[in-house]
């Protein structure tokens, strides 16, 4: 008993195409890096709103925060100012609470607030600004207010 092959049914690996040439290969490039230039167009908008959208609010924030401590230093101040021609010589320990503590929370919360719908606004145009960012920013703006208005106020 002897086996016969008979067949041998060997294929060879498919031969790579070639490349496309002529104008359907032209217009194939050419859409091709127009798609990839339009692309790139949209993440450098996307990155400048980004950018600018946080530069606003951090402008925004940072003169707010300016202005709001120059107005309360003055404000502390000239109260210091007319408690010494008073009997009690200063002002009392509850308005040094109330202007170590709760006017820089206080601030806080409403600038998280006006934040949040500054925020609002901004994707009406497409522009992302994070929450986690917000809190971010903020806290350490009432950290610094806290330590710089217990200065003032306990002196």
């Amino acid at each position: 008993m002897a086996t016969v092959i008979t067949k041998i049914n060997i294929k060879a690996p498919p031969r790579p195409k070639a490349a496309a040439s002529g104008f359907f290969s032209a217009v194939a490039r050419s859409v091709t890096e127009t798609y990839l230039m339009e692309a790139e167009a949209v993440v450098v908008r996307s990155m400048f709103r980004y950018i600018f959208g946080y530069s606003v609010y951090l402008a925004v924030l940072s003169a707010a925060s300016f202005l709001f401590y120059q107005v309360l230093k003055i404000w502390i101040q000239m109260g210091r100012f007319t408690a010494a021609d008073a009997p009690p010589g200063d002002i009392s320990i509850a308005e040094k609470v109330v202007y170590s503590y709760v006017v820089p929370i206080g601030f806080g919360i409403i600038m998280i607030v006006f934040s949040l719908v500054f925020r609002r606004l901004l994707m009406n145009y497409s522009v992302h600004l994070s929450a986690i960012a917000i809190f971010a920013i903020i806290v350490p703006v009432i950290v610094y207010f806290i330590t710089q208005f217990r200065v003032l106020a306990f002196p």
